[in-house]
């Protein structure tokens, strides 16, 4: 009998070849050097580390090693190895009290009118930007 691990190992390997194989027929290109992994996981995996089995993705491609990371940015969007939104929120953060302090330091210069269209353009762009992906 196969052990269960092995078996999930066999079928995480096929959908990494078949992922390959479709970005291949698609004519996507990985960028040495820029391209990263992440493996994805449940919170589940933290409330049971003990039945948990860790096992590195160990990928090559162009004779260049894929490096695994637990967090990576697509598409300006802040995605980690947790499906959470921890990370995303944040960069979001960070970016926004730059813009609040930005702000606050103009609203004695400007006008009302010209505040708003600097909320718009930087406050508000930043906090609509891929909100379909956050859920209802």
């Amino acid at each position: 009998m196969i052990p269960v691990c092995l078996l999930q190992l066999v079928l995480m390997m096929n959908r990494a070849i078949y992922c390959i194989e479709f970005c291949l027929a698609s004519y996507i290109k990985m960028v040495s050097g820029k391209s990263v992994c992440i493996k994805c996981t449940t919170h589940a995996v933290h409330f049971m580390p003990h039945k948990v089995h860790y096992y590195p993705l160990n990928l090559t491609y162009a004779d260049q090693i894929v490096v695994e990371t637990d967090s990576v940015k697509f598409l300006g969007l802040q995605l980690d190895s947790h499906l959470t939104w921890k990370t995303h929120i944040n960069s979001l953060l960070h970016k926004l009290s730059i813009v609040c302090f930005t702000m606050r330091r103009l609203s004695h210069v400007l006008n009302i009118d010209t505040q708003r269209i600097v909320y718009f353009v930087h406050f508000h762009m930043l906090i609509n930007y891929a909100i379909i992906f956050w859920g209802a």
